[in-house]
């Protein structure tokens, strides 16, 4: 039985970290952008766990290799710098010797002096003048002892020795088992076929030798002259001849009968080869269930199918195992997870998602498909409601980070369908659920159509403030309500009638369209302004007759509150409007919305800027 249970790792003031900390559950997935700290822990549990023993003997301090690998990026000062590992005893009398009995949790840690590059452990909360405790370095090897690190990294080459090893790993443990003459039961088949091709080698040998000298003169020649070469192998020798000419053939399909060598297939097959059989190696070792899995971006190379695949094959292997850690920038390996396993890093820490309870964690991974798991790569979610209004952001906003070079915020940037004003909710717990001690690893922001408000009298928008736990006043929720109640005629659904609500949304990212997206594209106008005409006409969409039948033509609800039959919805048709409409005269409730947005990306002083970098203005 493994004594212990991995609970948690943690880092203070060592590499980029200032104080993050990682949980261990069966399975952990760690997503985030590049360079924000997914690998470093784990690269530092890595070390701690292939130090050799001395290390912690002798006066324990760091090379100059070592140092700059542990040593922070930023200043600290004075701080204390630590790595730390949280175990839970499973066995009692392991709990002993450490003053800890079954169950307890307890913290080993490790300490780097800040310029003698010194180490030491010490076990259980910091305290003041601590030195290396030997007790400490007992219980480290005790968790060596329990635990072992299988540590994928994400470069894998079919070329490399490692990869030849695995790939022929079972082949030569039965070919040095059955050339082992010691074993009980006789000579196997194997060991007699050595045998009769060394003799055939060794008569090779002997019709090939003459005496060392041909002289015989003197009693050295004499001497040499008695002697001769003779080939000294056994069957056992044969094995180091074998290991060594080893070669792995792979057949992809029937093109390749013939088969090919492992780094002539593609990167990806290599990758997926490279990581199968590791995970084999680990199934079938006596080492299984006390081996923690560590696989750096496991999608690399890897076909969509294949990394299900993957996915597939590491569900029903982490059983078996201690646990399994991934780092990835694949939302499928998202999609193949369940909520409550993925671990979003930001700025170098570690951000969990909170599980309120099994059915919001059930809801939430739902949410987390391929086509949606891209919003936990991300900085910015701007939820909308349908997939026209995504295609119209997403498009418009390709086209104002065209004109503002250089703004990484955009690459931040995620557009979200909900499905509907009614389906906000679930979205947005789903982005507040890595907020942490008040800080939000993403800022979620949400546009809707007007009759959130109303929407039949449910009033979405203030279920949406309930279920979120918003707080909203008697007064707000009167100005909502009295909103949500106008008539849908243009002239109650204007440019300012939702001017009052978005002052109460806007401090929880929100802003309401007076009525909806396709409506607001036409500036409140009783004909089809100009600067819209061209981009209708491009997509086919007729602009005769006003702008109110224009509108309920693209699927407006301005007039009735209903969008008529047959409205040009499509997403390719919002797409193609915004690609053609004037950024220097933007519909005021566009330019509201943009404005919105960019304030969400850069914040409130930066925006304007932004905006003016990129030409953005409205028509008004």
């Amino acid at each position: 039985m493994v004594p212990f249970a991995l609970v948690q790792l943690g880092a203070e003031n060592l590499r980029g970290y200032s104080n993050t900390s990682l949980h261990l559950r069966p399975l952990t997935i760690l997503v985030g952008e590049n360079n924000q700290g997914k690998s470093s822990l784990l690269k530092m549990l890595d070390w701690l766990m292939r130090t050799p023993e001395e290390f912690w003997t002798g006066d324990r301090r760091l090379d100059n290799k070592e140092f700059d690998f542990w040593y922070p990026a930023n200043h600290t000062q004075k701080k204390a710098r630590r790595f730390w590992i949280e175990v839970r005893f499973l066995d009692g009398r392991t709990a002993r010797p450490f003053a800890a009995k079954y169950g307890d949790s307890i913290l080993l840690r490790m300490a780097i002096g800040a310029t003698d590059q010194a180490c030491r452990l010490n076990v259980g909360p910091p305290r003041r003048g601590e030195k290396h405790d030997p007790k400490a370095a007992k219980l480290l090897q005790a968790i060596r002892s329990s635990f072992q690190l299988f540590f994928l990294p994400p470069v894998r080459d079919g070329r490399s020795s490692a990869f030849a090893d695995k790939a022929t790993k079972q082949v030569r443990e039965q070919i040095r088992r059955k050339l082992d003459h010691t074993r009980q039961g006789g000579t196997t088949t194997e060991y007699r076929h050595a045998k009769q091709i060394i003799d055939k080698m060794k008569a090779i040998v002997r019709s090939n030798t003459t005496a060392l000298v041909d002289g015989d003169s003197g009693l050295l020649a004499t001497m040499l002259k008695e002697s001769e070469v003779r080939l000294d192998l056994r069957p056992g020798d044969v094995f180091g001849m074998l290991e060594k000419a080893l070669t792995v053939y792979l057949s992809t399909g029937k093109h390749d009968e013939l088969k090919v060598l492992p780094y002539e297939v593609g990167n990806g097959l290599q990758s997926l080869v490279d990581i199968s059989l590791s995970m084999d190696e680990i199934l079938s070792s006596e080492n299984a269930a006390r081996t923690v899995l560590i696989i750096e971006e496991p999608e690399a190379f890897l076909h969509p199918a294949a990394q299900r695949f993957f996915m597939t094959k590491l569900r029903k292997s982490i059983s078996q195992m201690a646990a399994a850690i991934l780092t990835t920038h694949s939302p499928i390996i998202v999609d193949e997870a369940k909520f409550e396993e993925v671990v979003v890093v930001r700025n170098q820490r570690h951000f969990e998602p909170v599980v309120d309870d099994s059915k919001r964690a059930s809801i939430n991974t739902s949410l987390l498909t391929s086509a949606t798991a891209e919003i936990l790569f991300a900085r910015t979610i701007c939820f909308v409601e349908g997939e026209g209004d995504r295609a119209f952001f997403r498009t418009l906003f390709r086209r104002i980070r065209a004109s503002t070079p250089n703004r990484i915020e955009f690459d931040g940037l995620i557009f979200q369908a909900t499905g509907g004003c009614t389906f906000f909710a679930p979205w947005l717990r789903l982005a507040r659920a890595y907020t942490h001690s008040g800080d939000e690893v993403f800022t979620p922001l949400w546009i809707m159509d007007g009759d959130a408000a109303v929407h039949n009298g449910e009033r979405p928008i203030l279920r949406l403030y309930k279920e979120c736990g918003f707080h909203l006043g008697s007064a707000e929720s009167e100005c909502v309500v009295r909103f949500g109640d106008l008539p849908w005629e243009a002239n109650n659904r204007g440019l300012l009638a939702s001017n009052d609500a978005n002052r109460i949304f806007g401090s929880r990212g929100g802003f309401l369209f007076c009525c909806d997206l396709e409506w607001a594209l036409f500036n409140g106008a009783a004909q089809v302004p100009e600067s819209i005409k061209e981009p209708l006409e491009a997509v086919g969409v007729p602009t005769n007759g006003s702008a109110l039948e224009c509108a309920r033509r693209l699927g407006s609800k301005i007039g009735t509150g209903k969008a008529q039959d047959r409205s040009q919805k499509q997403p390719y048709i919002r797409a193609a409007i915004a690609e053609h409409i004037s950024l220097t005269s933007l519909p005021p409730e566009i330019y509201g919305a943009v404005m919105h947005i960019l304030k969400g990306c850069f914040g409130e002083s930066d925006a304007s800027r932004i905006a003016r970098e990129a030409g953005i203005a409205s028509a008004s």
